[in-house]
């Protein structure tokens, strides 16, 4: 999910539909007599003279909550946040759309007195409940916010697809010491690459397809910045300058994303067992390895000393 982050992606433009802001909405009003300074407060109280969204009352043709009974202060709900495709300006006007599933617990007191806090548990695999839940530690003085970001969950379109699946019964960690056996289960992994990169549901057709042979596929926009640009979405559709951040793992990475392309609009910013930042993805893979080794060959180290006691 982070290998497409290393190609370059034009900056983004906003998606039709969303409030325009002006350079003077994007800063916070001072109280009279008051100097603006470096730490304004992010709370939503401050945002009516810049948006008529709220968290509760978002943008209609970016977000709607499912079930508008469960939208109340104290409340949890879930919704669909509509995103284009991609943000290149090029294509901006052939982008089809996504579902991205975003659910929130609503602070208690509304407007949220200290805003709205994302959290990312990891994976990336984490969905939407656990960001929510993770979020309460921050208190009621938040809204807690968490998704299933593209593919993931119920956002759609889905990697949950038979073609992106490896046949029943494979033995994925098979016998690392037999090269045949090692080869084998290479080949069925390229195999499945090539047929989930292929399923048909991740051919979307573009806007204004007038030759009917227009496509984007979705693989090409489902990594870490495309979690990036949907989160910023989410924070104009609900009016809110700011957003916290809370990444847990590979949560941080797309915490420290959002933070990249979006500096101005970060409140508080909590990492949590961060990634290193890299897009590499052969150095995430080799850091990853080297970890384990070490952790296996300290566990073989402490079972030797052990002797006897140790169980295996």
């Amino acid at each position: 999910l982070v290998a497409h982050d290393r190609d370059w992606k034009a900056p983004a433009v906003r998606v039709r539909g969303h409030p325009e802001f002006t350079e003077e909405d994007a800063t916070p009003a001072n109280p009279p007599g008051e100097s603006a300074t470096a730490t304004s407060p992010p709370a939503e109280t401050d945002l009516s003279a810049a948006s008529e969204w709220t968290a509760m009352h978002p943008d209609p043709a970016v977000l709607k909550w499912l079930d508008t009974s469960e939208v109340k202060p104290g409340g949890t709900t879930c919704g669909f946040l509509i995103a284009p495709l991609g943000t290149m300006g090029v294509h901006v006007e052939s982008y089809p759309d996504v579902k991205v599933y975003v659910c929130i617990k609503f602070a208690k007191t509304q407007p949220a007195p200290k805003g709205t806090i994302f959290t990312h548990c990891g994976g990336p695999g984490k969905l939407s409940g656990c960001g929510v839940g993770y979020g309460e530690y921050a208190g009621d003085d938040y809204n807690h916010v968490g998704i299933d970001q593209r593919g993931l969950g119920r956002s759609l379109p889905t990697f949950a697809t038979p073609n992106c699946t490896l046949p029943l019964g494979v033995d994925i960690l098979g016998d690392d010491e037999d090269e045949e056996d090692t080869r084998g289960l290479l080949r069925l992994i390229k195999a499945r690459a090539h047929a989930c990169f292929n399923d048909p549901s991740f051919q979307l057709p573009a806007k204004n397809n007038k030759s009917g042979r227009d496509y984007f596929n979705f693989l090409q926009f489902s990594g870490t910045d495309e979690v990036a640009e949907d989160l910023d979405r989410f924070r104009k559709a609900i009016g809110a300058r700011k957003l916290s951040l809370h990444g847990i793992s590979y949560g941080s990475a797309i915490a420290m994303a959002y933070a990249t392309k979006f500096r101005d609009h970060v409140d508080k910013f909590v990492l949590n067992s961060p990634m290193p930042p890299t897009l590499s993805m052969f150095d995430i893979a080799w850091g990853a390895a080297q970890g384990n080794q070490l952790q296996y060959d300290d566990f073989a180290d402490a079972c030797d000393a052990a002797g006897a006691a140790c169980p295996l």
